[in-house]
């Protein structure tokens, strides 16, 4: 009997908890959101990011730093707006768009294309060997190479 009770009483949870699950999904899909595709939105490089901003009735407004950057915006299949956004400094970057009567916010962290996002400083010194691997010469300490294609 003791056993029955304690399936009854898991069930009834498990149920509980995908009723409260569904309904904070809800929520999440009623109001305006904005998402990072290309990372994570504290691992930015190279000062751009590729957003995603879902829930606008319409196009969103959407800032960086107080700088307009809503025209980068353009309708997805799925109801969204996707955008590529650049020209972020190094550092924080706070992201803002709004929608409906809606706002949402997030901040992006930017870090230089060719430094470290997590192991901390690149060491010094090093050899930089670009040449001999058919690379242009080194722009900057750094020993990066300008991009080509």
């Amino acid at each position: 009997m003791n056993g029955k009770i304690w399936r009854l009483v898991a069930s009834l949870a498990a149920v509980c908890g995908a009723l409260a699950g569904s309904q904070a999904s809800a929520q999440i899909r009623e109001g305006l959101t904005v998402e990072v595709l290309s990372s994570r939105p504290e691992l930015v490089s190279g000062g751009s990011a590729l957003i995603k901003v879902s829930g606008a009735p319409g196009a969103p407004a959407v800032t960086v730093g107080g700088k307009d950057v809503s025209g980068v915006f353009r309708s997805d299949s799925k109801g969204g707006w996707v955008g590529l956004v650049d020209g972020l400094k190094d550092g924080d970057n706070r992201l803002v768009a709004k929608a409906g009567g809606n706002e949402a916010a997030l901040t992006l962290a930017s870090h230089p294309l060719n430094g470290t996002l997590f192991a901390g400083p690149q060491q010094t010194p090093f050899l930089c060997e670009n040449e001999s691997h058919n690379l242009a010469s080194a722009e900057d300490d750094s020993c990066a190479a300008p991009s080509r294609c």
